[in-house]
């Protein structure tokens, strides 16, 4: 049957070829490509919804397909299995209406009646790996471009141009709604199967960012007259925690053939949560097993309160762990410091070799040396407190600054790889002028840009659209 309804198919196409033939080679002497290419696009694509269209409808009537659909209403408990139109979106945008498998969940577990929107399930989308009615290439393309553009109009814009058919509200509930499924099962989203850091040299760096949340906050500017009836809301900055964990090479230069993994969660009040994702990550990776870890960040006590007993826990040897400071971020405190001993413009001369002395001092991992020149030097000066308050930094982490040992073993001394990733994740898309992010939609968005940027999307996208059918595989290995 289905070889009979493919050649009017390619028939049709055939006389649309041959139908703008003439104009498309005529643009082509006018030495315009764009429309010519436009034309012919247009041409190929008509035939490309048609296709799927004929394989999808064929395919559903199958009774493979059949069987397979009520073996996952049983699995997933529900009641009646029948057949119902459902609405499918293909990667052109284009939207093709088919007789699928539907079931409802069963009377004892339905907890209120049928809304508009269903409480069931279209067994064969499900099957498919389908989010939202969208095919996985629709979904993807849409929302690779969501967490890349500045905003959904202009993905709106770019699918158009590409004569794929989209909308504000459309590219948005999507983005939202693959961003949710990744992060339901985000470490294997996140991981190629079976990748691990068995006998590699790992570096793992932890910093926050900044974005700005929207709080529907209904007791705002209540006396205010509000003629729109919006929700008054407040707009908080809050702080993305991210971590990155790559692999080093043996030269000390992060490798290239290796992809690095991103993740975060967002709240001032969640560090515990950060390390216990960032934990599972390394314990599915078999950190245990790695040659070397280096866990470098800046200064921050959340950070290193936690750093080192996350690794021992995971049962990582001691002495394979290097923690470090951050050279550049410890060398910015330095500078701070001696501007507090030299703040006049008169002793710029003065400034500026006490810091290069204290410099050197740090770069060589002498930074006994550094607390013992600023002390002599508070003791008489009118400053002396807040000296000694700012030199309290270099007393707490001078065991993380042994910058000789990390050169030795040619470790790299700064926290760059996690500096970049802020930036790229997060302050490029996510921290515009007069931008609002619900807390629960940005973190899945920055997530899904983390995966995009690792070039990690690939994984995601495998484990996505075959999350569902892998858990039958067996029966569809009978039906072949």
């Amino acid at each position: 049957m289905l070889l009979e309804l493919i050649p009017p198919i390619i028939d049709q196409f055939e006389e649309k070829v041959k139908e703008i033939t003439s104009k498309i080679y005529n643009y082509l002497l006018q030495g315009n490509l764009l429309d010519f290419e436009e034309d012919l696009y247009k041409a190929i694509t008509e035939l490309y919804k048609n296709l799927p269209f004929v394989f999808i409808l064929e395919a559903a009537k199958s009774k493979e397909l059949e069987d397979i659909a009520r073996t996952i209403a049983q699995k997933k408990g529900l009641g009646e299995v029948r057949k119902e139109e459902v609405d499918i979106q293909l990667k052109t945008g284009n939207t093709i209406r088919i007789f699928s498998w539907f079931a409802v969940e069963s009377k004892s577990k339905r907890k209120k009646k049928r809304g508009p929107n269903g409480s069931g399930c279209h067994l064969l989308l499900y099957y498919w790996g389908c989010i939202k009615q969208a095919t996985p290439s629709y979904y993807s393309l849409v929302t690779q471009l969501s967490v890349l553009c500045p905003s959904f109009e202009i993905v709106v814009q770019v699918l158009e141009h590409q004569q794929i058919e989209a909308t504000y509200k459309r590219v948005r509930d999507i983005a939202y709604a693959v961003g949710s499924k990744s992060m339901s099962n985000r470490i294997q989203a996140a991981l190629k199967p079976g990748e691990n850091l068995v006998g590699k040299r790992v570096i793992i760096s932890v910093d926050g960012g900044r974005t700005r949340i929207r709080e529907e906050n209904p007791e705002k500017n209540k006396s205010k007259k509000n003629k729109r009836k919006r929700t008054p809301f407040d707009t908080p900055w809050k702080e993305p925690k991210l971590f990155v964990i790559h692999v080093i090479g043996e030269n000390g230069k992060i490798s290239k053939t290796e992809l690095p993994v991103y993740d975060l969660v967002i709240g001032e009040q969640k560090a515990d949560e950060c390390f216990e994702l960032l934990s599972q990550y390394l314990q599915e990776l078999q950190i245990e097993k790695a040659k070397e870890v280096l866990f470098i960040a800046d200064g921050a006590e959340w950070i290193w309160n936690r750093a080192k007993n996350t690794l021992v826990k995971l049962g990582v040897p001691e002495e394979i762990i290097h923690e470090t400071i951050d050279f550049y971020h410890a060398v910015e405190h330095l500078s701070k410091l001696v501007q507090l001993i030299y703040p006049q413009i008169w002793k710029k001369k003065e400034r500026e070799n006490l810091f290069v002395t204290l410099k050197k001092s740090l770069k060589n991992g002498k930074v006994h040396r550094i607390i013992a020149k600023v002390k002599s030097i508070a003791r008489s000066h009118h400053r002396c407190k807040d000296i000694l308050d700012a030199l309290k930094y270099f007393q707490k982490h001078e065991h993380r600054m042994n910058y000789p040992v990390l050169k030795d073993h040619k470790l790299p001394c700064g926290s760059g790889i996690v500096e970049s990733a802020v930036r790229r994740l997060i302050n490029l898309r996510y921290k515009s002028p007069s931008t609002f992010w619900k807390e629960e939609n940005v973190e899945k968005l920055i997530f899904l840009r983390g995966l995009f940027l690792a070039n990690r999307w690939r994984y995601m996208m495998n484990f996505l659209s075959r999350q569902n059918s892998s858990s039958i595989s067996h029966l569809v290995r009978r039906a072949a």
